[in-house]
């Protein structure tokens, strides 16, 4: 019966060239995505509170986010072309205008929008009662451009010069968010300037996305939900506006 021969034992190229192979074959951890970017109105107190509602929904999401604050008309602009992922946030309605972002079918908040005048009582009954007035607007915000289409308005870049605006006799009335003109009479003293109430309009806020990224709206969805459910969503508001009642 002939004896077997043992096979070779590799050499040291030969041991080189296994240990190479054996390096190729480990499987590593895949790179991590890179994070969504989106547009967002400067100098706007809803980006601090939409940011944090937002990377803690994409987190539960399996995504992280990115922010890139803009004047509201250029933020939309990049948006909608897809130059950014999509828009922090805007009012409802947004896609009748720019039909390439769609919504997240879940609010983060509802926005108040209300009439501001210097020392003036204003009777509110919607956007109708603004009519035969000279109205202060933000560029670019959908919500007023809309409600005071075809009267008398004057458009400023930030929120700040709206109060300018109003305080210099300018405009007879100014229309902003509650949040907003909020943080404004919160840094600078406005005894003169008076709330008007009830609200102009009450309208819902969404984060919107790019059409490209149509496939994360779901898993968006269903986070957001859940963020609504368990009570985080309204953690989140009261860290931020504990003087608010929605």
């Amino acid at each position: 019966m002939e004896q077997q021969t043992p096979a070779p034992r590799p050499g040291a190229l030969g041991r080189y060239i296994l240990g190479t192979l054996l390096l190729f074959c480990v499987v590593t951890e895949a790179p991590a995505a890179a994070p969504l970017r989106f547009s967002a109105i400067e100098n706007s107190a809803f980006t601090d509170f939409a940011t944090e509602v937002l990377t803690e929904a994409y987190r539960r999401a399996g995504n992280s986010i990115e922010v890139q604050p803009l004047p509201a008309a250029r933020a939309l602009k990049a948006s909608s072309s897809g130059l950014t992922d999509g828009e922090l946030y805007r009012t409802q309605g947004l896609e009748k205008r720019f039909p390439s972002l769609i919504p997240v079918n879940i609010p983060i908040f509802l926005s108040h929008w209300q009439a501001y005048t210097k020392n003036t009582p204003l009777e509110i009954h919607g956007w109708d009662s603004l009519r035969g007035v000279k109205i202060g607007i933000r560029r670019g915000i959908a919500t007023t451009d809309k409600g005071t289409e075809g009267m008398n308005t004057v458009s400023t870049n930030t929120n700040e010069s709206l109060f300018q605006l109003l305080v210099a006799d300018r405009v007879d009335v100014i229309v902003l968010s509650k949040i907003n003109a909020q943080k404004e009479i919160n840094k600078a003293d406005y005894p003169e300037v008076t709330l008007q109430s009830p609200a102009v309009q009450i309208v819902p806020v969404y984060h919107y996305l790019h059409k490209k990224n149509a496939a994360l709206i779901p898993p968006l969805e269903e986070a957001l939900l859940a963020m609504t459910n368990d009570g985080e969503l309204a953690q989140i508001t009261d860290k931020h506006w504990p003087w608010l009642v929605q």
